[in-house]
């Protein structure tokens, strides 16, 4: 057998083909880090950002070519309303955590390799524990440079189950967020319905009110005219001025008012601030709400359709999952281990091998504290299950309250109706007293004042109405989109829904309504958000 002769003295010299790249790759890592400073955004990138994003805000909806009706301003915030889309980007995040989460359930595999090189021979030698002398000359078994590859598999049965667990709750989760998306809508339509008919109001009394304030302003100036010239008691003309004063300001805040209704519909539509835009203005929208259901069919059709509801069933699921996960982490850990590997040392006899093992560990603090955990684990079970009794009798109440409301609103209606027909007969009078007589523009002035408030207070009150019934679609839960549209777009969510309204316009509350949140719709929140 033939000996491998020992050159290292030969070759024992300074070592610089290695140390010096990697000092100087150092020392140029180093003043690249000590140089970084903060860079403030310039002018032009502020203005260029400034222009994408005016860009982004005006070509991102559907321009408002003919007047808007109340199904497209429905549709429109369902598909424009920023805080909808939120919601719908968080959902898309939470079906991408689904996709993630499946990946853990798989066992690890793992490609390594590496080049290794020295500056000298990994050259070792042994003594005696006996006699304290050198039994061994100095020797080598590996190459100065050498590669090594190697591929592993590695399979935990207990991160298997934590990790199936996991993937069920973050299932749940997104199921739960899609659930936040349909409350975030059914809030969304909810202001939208009471910002459109305050809307309407403003657009039909509005343009009404600046003659009527001419027509005040120089009613106080005449009067003014009258006091210094002395044509009436004092003590009238000053109820005079004080009349037309209480009637000017009534107008000015009404006037103020109505100027902010359809601002705030467009914000809630997503239209860009200042787009100008029209409304279907309804001949004489008189038409009360029928109520063909009952309210205990709502109560029950409320329970299976709240959002919140389902969003806390989903929570129950998660909690329960969590006391499995605490279960398993008690039990021993069972990995499984192989792997492929290569070695390009010359010295080895087999350069490429394959190896395989198990391996059992068992964590005992987990052991120790695993009543702990199954205990937190328990608690957090059982105040889901408690939590969701009380959400259960908040929604009973909210269901009652806004049924209520809503019988209240139609009597309030009928109300501003008749005091409406009341203020337009009185008016008529004053205006025929004026014809036959010298009746004052005061006067005038007060019953045009209160004619139009009463105008205003009964479509006030016919918007408390709507308002109201869509207070109780949200405290029902019935969705404003029908189970499934074939597309997002403006023009198929418009038709989607119309044929919702028409259906629940009729009175249908209960069973037949409940169908269409059986699913939450927009299940594609991904595709929602590029249309």
């Amino acid at each position: 057998m033939t000996s491998l002769p020992y050159s290292a003295p030969a070759r024992r010299t300074r070592p610089r083909t290695v140390a010096t790249p990697i000092v100087a790759g150092a020392l140029v890592a180093l003043l690249a880090g000590c140089s970084v400073t903060p860079r403030p955004l310039t002018s032009d990138e502020n203005q260029t950002r400034a222009t994408e994003a005016l860009k982004l805000v005006r070509d991102r909806i559907d321009p408002v070519t003919v007047a808007v009706s109340l199904d497209e301003a429905i549709a429109r915030a369902v598909k424009y309303n920023l805080d909808h889309r939120l919601a719908l980007m968080d959902q898309a995040i939470a079906n991408r955590q689904i996709d993630v989460s499946r990946w853990d359930l798989l066992p690890k595999l793992v490609v390594d390799g590496g080049l290794t090189a020295r500056s000298n021979e990994l050259a070792s030698s042994s003594y005696s524990i006996l006699t304290g002398k050198q039994s061994l000359e100095p020797s080598i078994s590996s190459d100065r440079r050498s590669g090594t590859a190697d591929l592993q598999l590695s399979w935990s049965v207990l991160d298997f189950g934590i990790s199936y667990y996991q993937a069920r709750q973050n299932g749940d989760r997104a199921l739960a967020t899609a659930e936040k998306r349909r409350s975030a809508v059914n809030s969304i339509v909810q202001q939208v319905r009471a910002a459109y008919w305050q809307a309407v109001a403003a657009e039909k009394i509005g343009d009404r009110i600046n003659p009527i304030l001419a027509d005040a302003r120089q009613a106080l100036e005449d009067t003014r005219q009258v006091e210094k010239q002395r044509l009436k008691p004092m003590l009238d003309v000053l109820r005079d001025e004080k009349a037309t004063i209480d009637i000017i300001r009534q107008l000015e805040n009404l006037q103020a008012d109505l100027a902010l209704a359809k601002t705030q519909l467009a914000a809630l539509m997503g239209l860009p601030p200042g787009t100008p835009y029209q409304l279907v203005l309804p001949d004489n929208p008189t038409a009360l709400p029928e109520m063909k259901t009952a309210i205990t069919e709502l109560e029950h059709t409320a329970l299976i359709n709240r959002p919140e509801l389902r969003e806390q069933a989903y929570n129950r699921r998660i909690a329960t999952d969590e006391v499995h996960k605490a279960f398993l982490k008690l039990f021993p850990n069972l990995s499984i281990q192989g792997g492929l590997d290569y070695d390009s040392n010359s010295f080895l006899v087999n350069q490429r091998w394959a190896e395989g093992g198990l391996r059992l560990s068992w964590g005992l603090v987990n052991l120790l504290a695993g009543n702990d955990f199954m205990g937190l684990a328990e608690t957090q079970r059982d105040q889901a299950e408690v939590r969701n009794l009380a959400l259960s009798m908040a929604v009973l109440t909210q269901v009652n309250v806004a049924w209520q409301q809503l019988g209240r609103a139609r009597t309030q209606y009928l109300e501003a109706s008749e005091l409406d027909n009341i203020e337009g007969r009185i008016y008529d009078q004053v205006l025929a007293q004026q014809e036959n007589s010298a009746a004052g523009k005061v006067d005038r002035v007060r019953a045009s004042a209160s004619r139009i408030v009463a105008e205003l207070t009964r479509a006030r009150a016919y918007a408390d109405m709507q308002n109201a019934l869509a207070s109780l679609y949200v405290s029902v839960g019935i969705d404003p989109l029908p189970q499934a549209v074939p597309d997002y777009s403006l023009k198929t969510l418009t038709a989607a829904v119309s044929t919702v309204n028409r259906r629940i316009e009729s009175g249908m509350f209960g069973a037949e309504a409940s169908v269409s949140a059986e699913t939450p719709t927009l299940d594609d929140p991904g595709k929602a958000l590029t249309q």
